[in-house]
């Protein structure tokens, strides 16, 4: 039972890492047109069934997202980058905070998942409308920078052990929705000094208001849990 636990504990670890980290510094930000919502989009919000180990939970999840963000195509415009790897980043919490659900127990870490749920599915909801409406309207002939992650990986390593470590559902919960709050605040910034469009550019206002303050909620209950 000991040697299965570690084994699904370095699984997640290798799972959530090339996530978050692989997928999104390398192979889901390399430029090739698209006219659509990305194929490799994953449009199932909520997982259809879980492991019975919160750790196999999150490693399932993350490895097959993680598998889409690798497939999809994305395009060169600043925009669409930034659309669809948020939406995809968002999918991964979302699903995150159903295996919270399912597994964990404190009703603060609860309320916690269940508000990331409401409040990214509606944010995932316009990404995939604005994909869809407006795919074809924000092609430019001039490529676009990239957006990029430069200094994280050492602290997301750090993160996923420590969450991997950790002795509870709720814990290991947080710690992943801590790392992933970071990420998007970071994305959103960063987008928004390499130039949106309005509605867009909006969304990114949008996500960093509700990031931060979930991000408090989070330290917050690390803080109560020392």
């Amino acid at each position: 039972m000991i040697n299965q636990r570690s084994k699904c504990k370095q699984t997640v670890i290798k799972a959530v890492k090339y996530l978050f980290i692989g997928s999104v510094m390398a192979g889901g930000l390399t430029g090739c047109s698209q006219t659509d919502e990305p194929s490799g989009t994953i449009k199932q919000s909520r997982p259809n069934k879980f492991s019975d180990d919160y750790h196999q939970s999150y490693a399932q999840i993350i490895q097959e997202l993680g598998q889409t963000i690798q497939n999809q195509s994305l395009s060169t415009d600043i925009n669409h980058q930034f659309v669809s790897t948020m939406l995809n980043h968002q999918q991964a919490a979302v699903m995150m905070a159903y295996v919270q659900l399912k597994f964990g127990s404190d009703k603060q870490a609860l309320n916690i998942a269940q508000r990331s749920i409401d409040i990214q599915q509606a944010q995932m909801a316009w990404m995939r409308q604005w994909l869809a409406n407006d795919a074809l309207t924000h092609e430019r002939t001039e490529q676009s920078p990239h957006l990029a992650f430069n200094g994280y990986e050492s602290y997301d390593t750090q993160t996923l052990i420590t969450a991997a470590n950790s002795q509870t559902a709720d814990k290991v919960f947080i710690h992943l929705m801590q790392m992933h709050q970071l990420q998007a605040i970071h994305m959103a910034e960063q987008a928004l000094e390499m130039g949106l469009d309005a509605e867009v550019a909006a969304l990114a206002e949008d996500i960093i208001i509700t990031q931060t303050t979930e991000l408090k909620a989070l330290q917050n209950w690390l803080h109560d849990a020392d």
